[in-house]
């Protein structure tokens, strides 16, 4: 089902497209469409809902009516929708390959999978796409592999089942995550990027080398251990933990340090293997996610790196018309990088 997932955009594209990113806590919906004669993205609409509880504990059918919900206040009459897999069900891998084309590549992916992912290749969904030709004369082309647990992949379809939508494509976190960044952000050739997402449940860390996709990890720490951390610490309930988290209360600090230094060790073991290979250091790094509107965790990271940390928009590279000035947007905006990317891929734009 992650066919042509990787491409930089379809060859059949549409003219208004639904991204849908399913997330343990909220569900989250961005609808753009192309604007005017310079084939602008232009939001269409967006909205969030939370869950009744965390995704996991809740049926198809009930994460469904969530999901159903938050579709059906965008664009009444649009059924199809782009949705992702994530955590520890996907796994993107960057390898070299002989050169060939792109259809030849998806023959023979599956053969070379099995070298490179920790799953059965039975049990996944695959696709890949190349990143760039052959340069130093080996005759060997970059090539970024992404791997899905079947599993995972018919949960996603059961539940837009569940809500009536259609799937126009099932994809994956981390790419919707680079495809949104580099909507509005055209990185310096000499200069690695990094890219975090901090989720509920996990953190995505993403390296952009001149701009093209290098590295890939899924981290299994996310905001859910800062909200336990500090219902353990203050002796309270999760969802009170959660709130004091969201608003920042100043209680919470001395009980986040843990957590902010297991963050910490991870991103920094991922930097130094992407360093090690291209022998460039990382020069940015920019955090999307809920979690990434802890001011102190971005000073954290900043401090402990000893990189820049910067918030980013994801709509930056889109154009908002009417919700130009709406404050609501624009406090949720680094929470709807997926929802964004996997739109942005769907829609007509060139």
């Amino acid at each position: 089902m992650l066919n042509t997932m990787l491409n930089t955009m379809f060859k059949k594209k549409r003219r208004t497209a639904i991204g849908v990113d399913i997330g343990n806590r909220a569900v989250k919906a961005v609808a753009l469409e192309v604007e005017g004669a310079r084939r602008k993205l232009r939001l269409k609409g967006y909205n969030v809902e939370s869950t009744t509880a965390v995704a996991t504990a809740l049926s198809d059918k009930a994460l469904g009516e969530t999901v159903r919900k938050t579709v059906s206040k965008l664009h009444g009459d649009e059924r199809g929708v782009r949705a992702s897999v994530s955590g520890n069900t996907v796994v993107v891998r960057y390898i070299r390959m002989p050169e060939m084309a792109l259809e030849d590549l998806r023959s023979s992916i599956r053969y070379e999978a099995g070298q490179h992912i920790p799953f059965d290749v039975k049990e996944v969904e695959l696709d890949c796409t190349i990143l760039r030709p052959p340069s130093n004369g080996d005759g060997k082309m970059d090539v970024m592999l992404v791997a899905a647990r079947k599993s995972a992949c018919e949960r996603v379809l059961n539940i837009l089942k569940a809500a009536a939508l259609t799937p126009n494509c099932i994809d994956v976190d981390p790419v919707a995550t680079i495809n949104a960044f580099l909507l509005g952000h055209t990185p310096e050739p000499d200069k690695p990027t990094a890219l975090l997402n901090i989720g509920a449940k996990q953190t995505t860390v993403s390296i952009l080398s001149g701009g093209i996709p290098a590295f890939t990890r899924c981290i299994g720490i996310g905001g859910e251990g800062l909200s336990l951390a500090i219902a353990r610490g203050l002796g309270i309930e999760l969802e009170e933990a959660e709130r004091l988290k969201v608003f920042g209360d100043p209680i919470i600090g001395s009980h986040l340090d843990m957590v902010f230094q297991s963050i910490g060790r991870q991103v920094r073991t991922s930097f130094d293997y992407f360093e090690g290979l291209a022998s460039r250091t990382v020069a940015d790094l920019y955090v999307s996610g809920g979690t990434s509107m802890l001011a102190p965790l971005r000073e954290f990271l900043s401090r402990t790196l000893g990189v820049p940390v910067h918030e980013w928009n994801p709509l930056d590279g889109v154009e908002l018309g009417p919700f130009a000035d709406d404050e609501t947007l624009q406090s949720i905006a680094p929470t709807l990088d997926v929802a964004v990317g996997l739109a942005a891929r769907s829609v007509e734009a060139g």
